[in-house]
């Protein structure tokens, strides 16, 4: 086991903003699989429900552990030995996705265990124009997305297999 100390970051959210757009938007999500050896792609149009914003302070701090223990506030996280470092602002969007389910869930544009735990990409869009026009005027952003789906997936490394040797 390596014990040599890294930095180690912690993102401490002072405050999160919600506001309704003012034009209709979009988030176009594509993602990309392999099944026997063959790359599928699947895509989808769903509707901003809100725009986002996030504050949030960034503290630093050298650590073997992989996840330091923190704490809620600027003081006790000094104590602790965590540095302040940075504030950030983070403009997003939330929708609701459902995939193959009929509950959705309420996904962040920011939330970036989601999107990198994925093959999954996706593109933010103003669609100011009524929703059945949105097959042509879409069908380019989609087609990027796919691409980029697939080029996604070719770089993630591949599980070892479950069985080794020969019979």
């Amino acid at each position: 086991m390596d014990t040599t100390p890294k930095w180690r970051r912690h993102y401490h959210l002072r405050e999160s903003t919600l506001a309704t757009p003012a034009v209709r938007m979009v988030v176009l999500t594509a993602w990309a699989g392999k099944e026997e050896g063959t790359a599928w792609v699947h895509e989808e149009c769903v509707p901003v429900v809100a725009l986002e914003t996030r504050s949030r302070d960034v503290y630093t701090k050298k650590a073997v552990d992989l996840m330091p223990p923190t704490a809620p506030t600027h003081d006790a996280l000094e104590e602790m030995g965590w540095r302040f470092d940075a504030h950030e602002l983070e403009y997003g969007a939330l929708f609701l996705y459902y995939g193959d389910t009929e509950e959705g869930q309420v996904v962040s544009t920011l939330d970036a265990d989601y999107w990198s735990a994925s093959n999954m990409v996706y593109r933010l869009l103003a669609c100011p124009w009524p929703p059945e026009d949105d097959e042509p005027r879409l069908q380019a952003a989609r087609d990027e997305l796919k691409a980029a789906a697939l080029a996604r997936l070719k770089t993630r490394r591949e599980p070892p297999s479950a069985s080794v040797g020969s019979n």
